[in-house]
């Protein structure tokens, strides 16, 4: 089938009228639709379809092909209108475009100032301004590889260029390509504006994409996705981008992991009996969220493990199971440290990682009950897979805290016996992954203790977290802030504040009207905030912890239930900031001999009789903060740290016959 064969003419275009012809010779009987533009913004659709007589052509036309668009109100006469006219498949039609007024040869050769600022695939945006006629926006043609693609007004306000003083500013253009140039192909842009004077830079060359992961092919790539809406068109992208990403992650596997490395020397060692060939360890560390020592306590337990196992000789990574967000610096210091992040969206999952790389680790390492009993489990129902995903590697499950001691505790104090339940549950789980795993590590004697008690021939061993002991000179008498320090997405530090609130600084203030308590720490609801009174300020989050303790005196750490050591006592005696504590939070800690005078009964009256008193004592304050850096000095050195974890890795790998060389 033959498709339209037009003949069009633009008779006529001034201020007032635009007026010509179209026919389309195949029909010559059916009105041709044509559309107007205006400075590249169409403006008016019509038919072909008035009679003219110098159109008639017996046999073939009857006239009824002319068209006439008039101008309501008439074109400016002190400006250039591009006009142009098009025919149903886009092309303009003879004598189109054309300018009204037709510009003068003084006029034409006008020079102006202009320059593009954005040039890629996407858009193509700049300025341009006549610098005879600056009141008026330049007209401009975008022509690519010689053929034109839009014609537009540079009239966009730009501030910047108005600060620049040239004038009101409003000289921009910017075009966005609807069907974007072949990125595999170079192409020539060129900026032609209608004054006819050449534009400042000339034609400018779009260059070829690189490779496939260049930005222009990234954005045609997603620009093809977002378009899809078609039903089986999605399933197959899906499909694909999964193959994809799948093929990704074996090469990540195999490079950044080392897989193809290790199973080589593996064969090596298997077949030619050449034992003398050995690769660095590995470690997979899981924990709910990527560590942030600016967040919680957790986090610098945690990354002071990370570091002794590197101590040890084994590298380290380390993936999320809950929560993959995380600032870019956090990232950066731990990429830094040598510490590799397998997370979304390489890696999307903890199974994932286990499922395509799990050989290439030698030991697990999953922090708190939580994960250690999700991942334990998931070993269990992939066999007898498991051997096949992680052959060689060893569990250490790091507790954290003892969860069902925690949740015993806090029913007692709440009064709520459903936590009794879960309390039980949780034993039940510890009991079961303390079991599985090859090693426990607890952060105190006390906890390693009650762990042996559970599973009487279990491996547990104490490994505590490194604590800098800082520099700042304490002096008490330039200091007067008491202050209660904790991540408030933890029920014991909630309790804490609200025994702050109700009973423990209403009988401080009593006692003396000046002494305030001001908590600061993460999470911090709705909730926690309600419990603000006189005496009690929040002051929420603070990113550079050092500038809190900078300023306190005291701090104390109300707590009646909880589970494990207490980070935020460390950190503040690393800043020479002593506390005063109920037993509970004191549990686990090594307490020098001075020290117990510290430890107060979790009794209202007791409690603020002690923040008082202790208050009040600068010879105390002193002695207490020279006693907390004492202990962190003794019990809390990196080198310790680093000793305990190697007894846990000796009995991690020494373990029924395997040699601590193994692979």
């Amino acid at each position: 089938m033959t498709g339209p064969l037009y003949r069009a003419f633009l008779d006529r275009a001034d201020r007032y009228v635009s007026e010509g012809w179209a026919r389309n010779e195949t029909d010559p009987f059916t009105p041709v639709p044509l559309t107007v533009f205006r400075d590249g913004v169409q403006v008016a659709e019509l038919a072909a379809e008035s009679w003219r007589e110098d159109l008639v052509e017996p046999g073939h036309s009857d006239g009824y092909c002319a068209f006439r668009h008039v101008w309501l109100p008439p074109l400016p006469e002190n400006d250039f209108s591009r006009l142009e006219v098009r025919l149903p498949n886009g092309e303009q039609i003879n004598g189109s475009p054309v300018f009204v007024p037709a510009p003068t040869d003084e006029q034409t050769a006008l020079g102006v100032r202009g320059a593009i600022d954005i040039f890629d695939h996407e858009r193509i945006a700049g300025w341009i301004r006549d610098e005879d006629r600056p009141e008026r926006a330049v007209g401009v043609a975008i022509l690519l590889d010689g053929q034109e693609v839009a014609f537009l007004k540079a009239n966009s306000f730009r501030r910047d260029l108005r600060d620049l003083g040239l004038g009101s500013g409003r000289y921009g253009f910017e075009f966005l390509f609807t069907s974007p140039p072949d990125p595999l192909t170079a192409h020539t842009v060129e900026i032609r504006p209608d004054t006819g004077a050449p534009f400042p830079e000339g034609a400018k060359v779009l260059p070829a994409a690189e490779g496939f992961f260049d930005q222009a092919m990234m954005n045609l790539a997603s620009r093809e996705i977002g378009g899809l809406r078609d039903v089986e068109k999605i399933r197959t992208a899906a499909d694909f981008l999964a193959s994809c990403l799948e093929t990704l992650r074996k090469k990540d596997a195999e490079g950044t992991l080392g897989l193809a490395s290790r199973r080589e020397i593996r064969r090596l060692r298997r077949q030619e009996g050449n034992r003398a060939v050995t690769v660095q360890r590995q470690v997979l560390v899981i924990d709910d969220q990527i560590p942030d020592v600016r967040r919680d306590a957790a986090s610098v337990a945690l990354l002071s493990h990370m570091k002794a196992l590197q101590a040890a000789g084994l590298k380290v990574f380390f993936t999320p199971s809950l929560i993959s967000g995380c600032r870019e610096d956090v990232l950066a210091s731990l990429a830094e440290q040598g510490i590799t992040v397998l997370r979304p969206p390489l890696w999307e999952s903890v199974e994932a990682i286990l499922r395509q790389a799990g050989e290439a680790f030698d030991l697990i390492y999953l922090h708190r009950l939580g994960n250690a009993s999700a991942y334990l489990e998931l070993a269990r129902r992939l066999c007898p897979m498991a051997r096949r995903l992680c052959p060689m590697a060893r569990i250490i499950w790091s507790v954290a805290d003892i969860d069902s001691l925690r949740l015993r505790r806090q029913a007692q104090v709440e009064q709520r016996p459903e936590l009794t339940i879960l309390a039980a549950q949780s034993e039940a789980r510890e009991r079961m992954v303390t079991w599985r795993s090859n090693v426990v590590i607890t952060h105190s004697d006390e906890e390693t203790a009650r762990i042996r008690e559970g599973v009487p021939s279990c491996a547990a061993v104490t490994v505590r977290w490194a604590v800098p002991v800082g520099k700042t000179v304490y002096r008490p008498a330039k200091r007067d802030r008491i202050v209660f320090l904790g991540h408030f997405g933890h029920a014991p530090n909630r309790d804490a504040v609200r025994w702050l609130a109700t009973e423990i600084v209403p009988a401080l203030r009593r006692l003396n009207p000046a002494l305030e308590i001001t908590v600061f720490g993460s999470g911090m609801t709705a909730e926690t905030l309600s419990f603000a009174c006189d005496g009690l300020t929040f002051a929420g989050y603070a990113p550079e912890i050092g500038t809190v303790f900078a300023q306190a005196r005291l701090m104390v750490a109300p707590l009646r239930f909880g589970a494990g050591i207490k980070g935020k006592i460390l950190e503040s005696w690393s800043h020479g900031v002593p506390v005063l504590m109920t037993p509970m939070a004191a549990e686990g800690l090594p307490l020098l001999a001075g020290q117990r005078s510290c430890v107060v009964p979790a009794e209202t009256a007791a409690f603020v009789a002690g923040v008082a008193a202790l208050w009040a004592d600068e010879e105390a304050l002193k002695q207490q903060s020279a006693l907390g850096r004492k202990l962190l000095r003794t019990s809390f050195l990196e080198k310790s740290v680093e000793a305990e974890m190697a007894q846990a890795l000796s009995a991690a790998f020494v373990e029924k016959g395997m040699k601590s060389e193994s692979l």
